[in-house]
């Protein structure tokens, strides 16, 4: 894809100037995109490689983004306890505010996955407040999509579905495709025991490609 080969090659001219700062922001970016399209090889690599960068100049929010970054991925792949030691160790280095409440949105999203959606929500919770408070519209989309899916999971479907309505909101407003597309599937699981004719139409609702995890 277009993207890939973009971001590849700024990625050679920043590595081969030794701006490590723009690698990494580079990697990262190559990495969320390969997460969304499942590639998770091609993810945990650049992954790998920023957490490296950062480990060699020791920039601590370098390391603390890398490592949540990396914890991320590996949740997406399904290895959630892989994915909350990334996470500890982005913790331990003591993560700013805005770190924080991505930390928080991926440990939710790990515990969710080891069936602990209940302990999911009191983490999500407080990383959805500090991305409202903070005016962050994408950081509180994602945050919100995944306190969502913990409703769900523990059976508070009313909750879920006013957090998925706001989510689909922001979503097409600011062409959040994949958060959208997450957003209309879980909102046709909140439907699909009151309502399965009304659940149906929402994945149909979206034509963007979603990795469903």
């Amino acid at each position: 894809p277009t993207l890939f080969r973009s971001g590849e090659r700024a990625l050679e001219v920043f590595e081969r100037r030794g701006n490590v700062w723009w690698a990494c922001r580079t990697l990262w970016v190559l990495s969320i995109a390969a997460l969304d399209r499942g590639d998770w090889a091609r993810a945990l690599d650049y992954c790998q490689r920023a957490l490296g960068h950062g480990q060699a100049v020791d920039d601590l929010r370098l390391k603390i983004v890398s490592w949540s970054r990396l914890g991320s991925t590996h949740i997406h792949r399904g290895n959630y306890l892989e994915g909350l030691r990334c996470l500890d160790e982005a913790r331990a280095l003591s993560p700013i505010d805005f770190d924080a409440a991505m930390i928080k949105t991926a440990r939710g999203h790990a515990l969710i996955k080891s069936g602990n959606a209940a302990a999911a929500i009191a983490e999500m919770a407080e990383a959805v407040e500090w991305f409202e408070r903070s005016h962050l519209r994408y950081g509180r989309a994602m945050g919100a999509l995944r306190l969502a899916e913990g409703y769900l999971r523990t059976g508070d479907r009313s909750r879920a579905r006013r957090l998925l309505d706001d989510v689909l909101a922001v979503s097409r407003e600011l062409g959040y495709r994949y958060y959208q597309g997450r957003a209309e599937l879980l909102l046709a699981e909140c439907l699909l025991a009151d309502d399965p004719s009304a659940a149906t139409a929402h994945p149909a609702g979206c034509n963007a490609p979603v990795n469903v995890n």
